[in-house]
């Protein structure tokens, strides 16, 4: 299974260059093994163009996903997308859409795009951020009847920062006592001690959860250093520090921002830290995080993506699964207790370099069967 079961869709979104045609983005749409590519000139102005611009405060995400289905869908005398799904629902099959955005709307929330008052990441598309043609010509990874995961904690404040990061291992590795997940723990959560573990092992996931931020033009992650105090690592150091050693299939790096594009000005932008790890170190696939995210909502992302994999199926269903289960468990705690947790789900970004998607492990053995869902 190698994107076998779906149907698999190319779109990139560039500027207009016409200042008669200022706001302006051509939209070309491309379906794999169909014929020519659909073209189109969409434009965002007024009203639209203030929404999308400070969607990270907006209120209805239902609005935000609606606008961004128009956006990309060419109107009604196109509905490129409408038709695809159309056929796609007849045939009983999903739509992966392989999403290439220019800098001027790569931060935008397209996870959030909805139609009739739906979003489509829930259940029909899985959306893909596709940084790089690297791996598109790669035979998918076999699948394995075991998979190695990697999981550090850094967290340089201590226990006043926030992190549940000790509730965050301990539900991930329930889940992988019950599924043939084989489990390391990094203690010390500084990067000589992830350098000293990828020499001597392959793993084919490493998840990282700390904080991210933006440090003067550069995405940074914030570990231990080996005193036990603060180090800012950015993505150069974090490849050159450890994973240039083995680098894993995927790097989960679970802190907020780790997945944001921040614009300086009209030309300048800083990449977000997962999709430099994806276009300048290779990496086939990164997870991360395009805004703050909520700790409780972080750890059921994580809980819901590795009891997924654990099913032999791929990072396309555990990732959409994932947005499912943020969505449940919020709803949950917003009946049991007055805190307030701000929606999540649509801010966890997959970026790719196009290696086609496929179950980490094969069918077969389970270790468990039985599982209690437990709070945070």
């Amino acid at each position: 299974m190698s994107n076998i079961g779906l149907l698999v869709l190319d779109v990139s979104i560039e500027p207009v260059d016409s200042v008669l045609e200022e706001d302006s983005f051509r939209i070309t749409w491309k379906e794999e093994g169909a014929g020519e590519p659909v073209s189109f000139v969409s434009r965002i102005e007024g009203r639209i163009e203030r929404i999308l611009k400070d969607w990270d405060n907006a209120r209805d995400l239902m609005e935000i996903g609606q606008i961004l289905f128009r956006f990309i869908e060419g109107g009604e005398e196109i509905r490129f997308l409408s038709r695809v799904l159309e056929r796609a629902r007849l045939v009983r099959k999903k739509v992966l859409i392989y999403l290439r955005a220019c800098r001027e709307v790569a931060d935008w929330p397209f996870e959030l795009v909805a139609d009739h008052g739906v979003f489509l990441a829930l259940n029909d598309i899985h959306l893909v951020r596709r940084v790089s043609d690297r791996g598109s010509e790669s035979k998918p990874i076999a699948s394995k009847e075991k998979i190695n995961l990697l999981f550090m904690a850094t967290d340089y404040i201590g226990k006043d920062s926030g992190l549940m990061y000790g509730k965050e291992e301990e539900k991930v590795k329930k889940i992988c006592e019950i599924f043939p997940i084989e489990m390391d723990v990094i203690d010390t959560g500084h990067l000589q001690g992830l350098q000293d573990r990828l020499e001597k092992k392959y793993y084919d996931i490493v998840h990282i959860t700390g904080h991210g931020s933006i440090q003067g033009e550069t995405p940074v992650f914030y570990m231990n250093d080996i005193s036990g105090g603060s180090k800012t690592v950015n993505p150069e150091k974090f490849w050159e520090g450890a994973l240039i050693e083995n680098p894993p299939q995927v790097l989960f790096l679970s802190g907020c921002r780790t997945g944001q594009l921040t614009k300086i000005d009209k030309t300048k932008d800083i990449e977000s830290f997962a999709k430099l790890m994806v276009d300048q170190y290779k990496l086939p696939v990164v997870l991360g995080w395009g805004r703050e995210i909520n700790d409780v909502l972080a750890i059921y992302c994580a809980e819901m993506i590795y009891e997924v994999i654990g099913q032999q199926l791929s990072m396309l269903n555990a990732v959409q699964n994932a947005r499912i289960f943020m969505i449940k468990k919020r709803e949950e705690h917003l009946k049991e207790s007055a805190r307030l947790i701000p929606h999540g789900w649509h801010l966890l970004r997959l970026y790719s370099n196009g290696l086609p998607f496929s179950p980490f492990l094969k069918g077969g053995k389970i270790k468990k069967t039985e599982k209690k869902e437990e709070e945070p």
